[in-house]
C-alpha cells in the first residue's frame, strides 16, 4: 500500500447508536435503497460496544496524533437509544477522549422525540444538533412520513423550537437544519421558510446520493436551479448571521481565505468512519457501490488499521485522481470530481467504477458559475478567482484504476 498515513489532524466518526428509525423516508439509503444489512445488527448499541467504541477512538486518536475529533450520534434515529444510555455514552466518550485538545459531540436527528430532558442532556455535553427537515410542510411530508404514513413536519418543528429556545439561553449551540433537496421544491420558498418562519441560522442542503446507474432519467439542473435560487435569497439577506455551507465555502475559496483540504499523507482529515451498533467499522457512503470495504470492528482492530485500509486509501486518492473529463475543467481544483459538494458514489458506475465525473457535473458547474458571477459583480477582483482556480495541485492525475480492482491494488 503506497498511501500509508501516520498522523491525522481531525477524526470524524459517525456512530449508529440505533439501527432503526421512527419514520420512513422514501429516499433513505439505509432502509429503502436495497441495503438490508441493518437487519443483522442490534437495534441499539450495547454497553459493551459503547465502551469498546470509546476506547477504540481514544487509542486511535493517540496512535494518529489527532488534535481534534468530531463524533456524531446517528442512526436510524439516535434518540431511540434512550436517554440514560445516550447520556452515559456521551460521558464515556468525553472521558476517554479527554487527552484530545478539541472534541465535539453532535447528533443528526429528526427531533420528533425531543423533550426538555433530552435538551438538558444535549446542554450538559454542549452537543450540537442537526435537524433533518426538507422544507415547508407540503415539501417535507412528501418523503418524510412516519411508520403510519403520516407527515412528520410539525413534530420535527416542535423539536427544533425546543433546541432554539435553549440556544437563545446560551445552553447549547444553535441547531442547524440539514435538508435533502426535493426535485419538486422551490429554493426560494424553502430558504425563506427556514429563515423567516422558523428562524434557522444555519443550513446544509444535500444533493442526491446517487450513482450513475441509479440517477438515470433525472436532471441534475433541477438541483442546480434550486441552489442558485437559495443563493440569490441568501445574498439578498446580506447577513453574517445566516450560514449556508456550500456558499460560504465557495466564496471563501474565491477570496483566498480558504482552499479545499490538503490531502497529502501528512495532513489528513479522517472523515469517512462509520461505526455500526455491533461495533463493525466501515464507510457508509460507499454502500451504494456494494464494494467490500473490509472486516473491521472496534473490539478486534485499531483505528490506525482502518485509516490505512485499502478503502480509506482509495477515498483519499479520489480527491486528486480525477476522471479524464475532469482534467481540463476550470473547476477541477475546487470541485475535485464532485467531491467538494457531493459524495463519492456520485462518481460511481458499475461499468467504470470511480472513473467518471460526478453524475451531478453539469449542475455543479452551473452553481459554481452562478456564484462566481455574483462575486465578480460584487467587486471581487477577477484575478483572485483566476488565481484560486489555476492553483492546481501537482498530484492531480487521471483516475484510471479506481474501480473494484483498486481495493486489491491500492
Amino acid at each position: 500500500m503506497n498511501d500509508m498515513i501516520e498522523t491525522v489532524d481531525h477524526i470524524e466518526a459517525v456512530i449508529k447508536v440505533a439501527e432503526r428509525c421512527n419514520i420512513n423516508c422514501s429516499y433513505c439509503y439505509v432502509f429503502n435503497k436495497g441495503d438490508e444489512s441493518f437487519k443483522d445488527r442490534p437495534v441499539k448499541i450495547s454497553q459493551r460496544i459503547m465502551s469498546e467504541t470509546a476506547a477504540y477512538l481514544a487509542q486511535g486518536a493517540q496512535d494518529l496524533k489527532a488534535s481534534a475529533a468530531t463524533i456524531i450520534f446517528h442512526g436510524g434515529e439516535p434518540l431511540m437509544m434512550g436517554k440514560r444510555n445516550f447520556d452515559t455514552f456521551a460521558k464515556t466518550l468525553l472521558t476517554e477522549l479527554s487527552d484530545v485538545p478539541n472534541v465535539r459531540l453532535g447528533i443528526q436527528t429528526n427531533a420528533m422525540l425531543l423533550d426538555d430532558e433530552w435538551v438538558d442532556i444535549f446542554a450538559r455535553h454542549r452537543m450540537s444538533a442537526g435537524v433533518s427537515l426538507d422544507g415547508p410542510e407540503d415539501i417535507n411530508d412528501l418523503e418524510r412520513k412516519d411508520l403510519r404514513g403520516r407527515g412528520t413536519y410539525q413534530r420535527t418543528v416542535d423539536g427544533l423550537r425546543l433546541l432554539q429556545k435553549r440556544a437563545k439561553q446560551g445552553d447549547l449551540p444553535w441547531p442547524g437544519v440539514i435538508s435533502v433537496i426535493h426535485p419538486k421544491a422551490n429554493g426560494r420558498t424553502c430558504y425563506r421558510h427556514f429563515v423567516d418562519d422558523l428562524g434557522v441560522r444555519g443550513m446544509t442542503f444535500h444533493l442526491p446520493m446517487d450513482t450513475h446507474d441509479s440517477f438515470r432519467g433525472q436532471d441534475p439542473m433541477v438541483y442546480a436551479q434550486f441552489l442558485c435560487d437559495v443563493f440569490d435569497e441568501w445574498v439578498k439577506d446580506n447577513t453574517k448571521d445566516i450560514y449556508v455551507r456550500m456558499f460560504s465555502q465557495l466564496l471563501s475559496f474565491f477570496s483566498g481565505k480558504a482552499t479545499p483540504e490538503d490531502k497529502t499523507p501528512h495532513h489528513v482529515r479522517l472523515q469517512h468512519l462509520t461505526i455500526e451498533s455491533d461495533g463493525s467499522v466501515g464507510i457508509d457512503e460507499l454502500k451504494p457501490t456494494r464494494l467490500d470495504t473490509g472486516r473491521y470492528n472496534v473490539g478486534s482492530s485499531t483505528l490506525r488499521e482502518f485509516a490505512n485500509s485499502p478503502a480509506s486509501a482509495l477515498l483519499r486518492q479520489l480527491h486528486t485522481r480525477l476522471a479524464e473529463p475532469c482534467l481540463p475543467c476550470v473547476w477541477r481544483n475546487y470541485c475535485r470530481g464532485g467531491l467538494q459538494h457531493g459524495v463519492q458514489v456520485n462518481r460511481w458506475s458499475d461499468a467504470r467504477g470511480f472513473d467518471n465525473a460526478s453524475v451531478l457535473c453539469d449542475g455543479l458547474m452551473k452553481i459554481y458559475s452562478h456564484i462566481a458571477h455574483h462575486a465578480l459583480a460584487a467587486g471581487l477582483p477577477e484575478e483572485r478567482i483566476v488565481t484560486a482556480l489555476e492553483h492546481i495541485p501537482s498530484d492531480f492525475s487521471p483516475s484510471k484504476g479506481l474501480d473494484r480492482d483498486a481495493f486489491l491494488a491500492v
